[in-house]
C-alpha cells in the first residue's frame, strides 16, 4: 500500500529527496547537494507554498513532488506550480505519480487556490489524460522549449 504524506511528517527523508531533486533537476555548476537539501528543509511545512509531498511503500520513500510559489521564471503571474514530481524507477508504473498528483490537487485545493499550472518538456500527454489543460509552449530563462499547462480545482 501506498501512502502520501507530507515531508513535515517525516524528515528522516529529506535527503533522499534531496538528491533525487539534485540528480534530476539541479544545475549542478550553480548548486551543491547541500544547498539542495537545505532549501529541501525549508518545504517541510503543511499549511503553505513551497511544502513537499512523499509517497511511502512500507515506510520507504518511493516518490516525491513539490508544490511551488512559481516554477517558470518568464511568467511569475502564474502560481502554484506542481513540480518535481519523481518516482523512484523501482516503483514506477504502478500509478504513484498518478497517486502524488492527486494529492497536489487536494493540497493545492484545501490552501485555498482554484489553479494549478505545471510545466514540462516531455509529459504533456500524461497530464492531459488526467484533466490538464495545455495553456501555451514557451521557452524559459535558459531557453528550453516547455509546455504548460492548468488544472482547474
Amino acid at each position: 500500500m501506498i501512502e502520501i504524506a507530507y515531508l513535515a511528517d517525516y524528515p528522516k527523508h529529506t535527503h533522499t529527496v534531496a538528491e533525487w531533486i539534485y540528480n534530476q533537476w539541479t544545475d549542478k555548476s550553480k548548486k551543491t547537494l547541500e544547498e539542495v537539501t537545505e532549501n529541501l528543509k525549508k518545504r517541510r511545512v503543511k499549511n503553505k507554498i513551497p511544502l513537499t509531498l512523499i509517497a511511502l511503500a512500507d515506510k520507504v520513500c518511493v516518490g516525491t513532488v513539490t508544490i511551488y510559489e512559481n516554477d517558470l521564471e518568464t511568467r511569475k503571474d502564474l502560481t502554484p506550480w506542481l513540480g518535481s514530481l519523481w518516482v523512484a524507477p523501482s516503483h514506477r508504473n504502478l500509478g504513484i505519480g498518478a497517486e502524488l498528483v492527486k494529492k497536489t490537487v487536494d493540497v493545492t485545493k484545501q490552501l485555498g487556490f482554484n489553479k494549478l499550472y505545471l510545466r514540462t518538456e516531455e509529459k504533456a500527454d500524461y497530464y492531459s489524460k488526467r484533466g490538464w489543460d495545455f495553456i501555451f509552449n514557451t521557452r524559459d530563462e535558459k531557453g528550453i522549449e516547455t509546455e504548460v499547462l492548468v488544472y482547474q480545482l
